[in-house]
């Protein structure tokens, strides 16, 4: 039996959902009705580390917002995919 931190050694890359994973599970609506979507800080700093250590990161989620895509691309992201179901 592997012990689990030298399988660790084989992740090359994570991958996030963003809505109630790198945002909180409730949302506030803006003036449209539509959601607000919330950016935890010490996500966007684990992010753009996992990236400068050669991981690569991407990003999905249901919404087609942009917002979302010009966060992650700031913080370095490349695999960006939104209105994913």
């Amino acid at each position: 039996m592997t012990f689990f931190k030298e399988r660790l050694k084989n992740i090359k890359a994570f991958v996030f959902d963003v809505d109630g994973v790198l945002s909180m599970d409730t949302s506030p609506l803006d003036e449209n009705g539509d959601p607000v979507r919330t950016a935890n800080i010490k996500d966007g700093f684990a992010i753009r580390y996992a990236l400068q250590n050669g991981f690569q990161v991407a990003i999905i989620t249901g919404a087609n917002t942009q917002r979302v895509k010009m966060r992650y691309k700031k913080l370095g992201v490349q695999h960006i995919y939104l209105n994913s179901f």
